[in-house]
């Protein structure tokens, strides 16, 4: 009977061993298994960063091409439109001057530049509206990038 005894303690001391060994085995998988899904949440970020720094460099880029071309066509039409303009005033005032000479061409040069820089501002309200999405863009990248940096040093004071 001692001799049944010492086997089933003997028995139980070496389960007890591999229960041991199994929740440390259990325990450094677990941790292993946050590891992972730490990583693949990392990466997943990153992803997203490179997405959305993508966006923003393809928007940017559509935004440039757009200033560009309206500028270089609000360019064009308005030299177009300055020389047929040239001869309608001089002829204009010709035939109806305010003042003789000098003084009545310069009132009417401030009268029509006013005009042209009002319609030119009302023109360019439009590439406000693109600067304002870029914007928006803009600030995604920038708490991406920030909330990645916090990540990183949180994961450097562990």
């Amino acid at each position: 009977m001692a001799k049944k005894k010492v086997e089933i303690l003997t028995s139980k001391q070496q389960l007890e061993k591999k229960t041991a060994s199994l929740e440390r085995k259990e325990k450094k998988l677990d941790k292993q298994k946050e590891e992972l899904a730490k990583k693949e949440e990392e990466q997943k970020q990153e992803i997203d960063l490179k997405s959305l720094e993508r966006r923003l460099a393809k928007a940017e880029s559509k935004v440039e091409f757009s200033k560009t071309y309206r500028t270089t066509i609000i360019g064009a039409l308005t030299f177009v439109a300055g020389l047929f303009w040239r001869d309608v005033i001089t002829e204009f005032l010709e035939l109806v001057p305010i003042l003789p000479g000098w003084l009545g061409t310069l009132i009417w040069a401030l009268l029509f530049t006013t005009v042209f820089v009002i319609l030119i501002v009302k023109m360019n309200k439009g590439t406000k509206k693109d600067d304002a999405g870029l914007d928006t863009l803009r600030k995604k990248v920038d708490d991406a990038k920030v909330k990645k940096a916090i990540q990183e040093a949180d994961e450097e004071k562990k």
